[in-house]
């Protein structure tokens, strides 16, 4: 049986990053997390807590503690999903726990643990997440909420089971400071994921409802260089007619130009969303490859995104290729 180039490359790219991935939250957990009496949140912090109070090894109950997870999650999520999420826990089961052999430790300033942890930790999911699968846990358990009861809000329903395993560890190390560096490691490594997945090409979209919109825009495009798009409506309340300015910013120039409108019309009504990811003129180009803000290939994933797409565009072409020369040849 002829094995498929594609789909090797695939798994190896996947494995590969599952790896890189692993290294990335033992470090965080063995090093930084564990010698300080650090509790991250979600399954990870329950096993940090089961490590303290029975001194079993952390890798090994992190997948155990997922089991009855993917069992429930193997037909709603996808089989899939579900591999790729048990490949990549049970790779950082074996590297945690080989980790934890010998580590060269941080006992340290317990702050700096909990920032640099909650980065290494941060890292780790955010290779995850760009390869489409999760690290277990509560990421899990939020799809599935979401999926049998969309109408639940799945943030707060993470927010909820993370207070209580740091309200428990507060308990178990009979130290309030426990949930606290908790709570610091879990922001740190939520900020990580957030710049992994979204980076640079982030920005803040702005509807302004203003008396003035022409001077207004001309400021954008004069002292900003961006663009705006004017938008006519009519006030509900006074049935008055209206102009809606659309604007696209990065989040760095968001001040300058909440400065330049409060300058320019006080009175304007200004409605701020963040925007993720911003693609056009002046953002990332509509024909530049998927690839994620930092320096893996493909925010879909290295193994299912931009490197791979042309690793594959690649194959497919020298194939080709060699199909042609063998008919030419015959």
């Amino acid at each position: 049986m002829k094995l498929d180039r594609s789909l090797v490359l695939r798994e190896v790219c996947g494995i590969s990053l599952d790896i890189v991935a692993s290294i990335s939250w033992a470090i965080a957990i063995s090093i930084f997390a564990v010698p300080n009496q650090i509790v991250p949140g979600g399954v990870n912090g329950l096993t940090v807590i089961i490590n303290y109070l029975t001194g079993l090894p952390v890798g090994t109950m992190s997948f155990i503690l997922n089991i009855p997870l993917f069992i429930l999650s193997w037909r709603s999520l996808g089989k899939r999903f579900v591999y790729q999420t048990m490949r990549a826990l049970f790779i950082y089961s074996i590297v945690v726990d080989i980790c934890f052999f010998n580590p060269p430790i941080y006992t340290g300033d317990p702050l700096l643990a909990a920032i640099f942890g909650g980065v290494f930790n941060g890292i780790g999911g955010g290779i995850t997440f760009m390869q489409g699968s999760s690290g277990g846990g509560t990421d899990i358990l939020n799809k599935l909420v979401r999926k049998r009861y969309p109408h639940i809000p799945t943030g707060q329903l993470s927010v909820g089971i993370n207070g209580v395993i740091l309200i428990l560890a507060a308990f178990v190390y009979q130290n309030i400071e426990v949930a606290l560096y908790g709570l610091i490691m879990s922001f740190a490594s939520g900020k990580v994921i957030d710049a992994m997945l979204n980076g640079v090409d982030s920005g803040k979209s702005l509807m302004i409802m203003t008396s003035q919109p022409e001077r207004i825009s001309q400021m954008i495009i004069e002292q900003m260089h961006r663009s705006a798009t004017i938008l006519h409506g009519t006030g509900a309340y006074q049935g008055r007619d209206v102009s809606v300015l659309l604007c696209v910013v990065r989040n760095t120039e968001f001040y300058r130009l909440k400065r330049l409108i409060r300058e320019t019309d006080d009175r304007a009504f200004v409605i701020v969303n963040e925007a993720n990811m911003v693609i056009g003129k002046g953002f990332r180009s509509m024909q530049a490859p998927d690839t994620s803000p930092l320096w893996f290939p493909a925010a879909g994933g290295i193994a299912s995104g931009g490197f791979f797409e042309k690793t594959e565009w690649r194959l497919k072409i020298k194939a080709k290729q060699r199909e042609n020369e063998r008919k030419a040849a015959m």
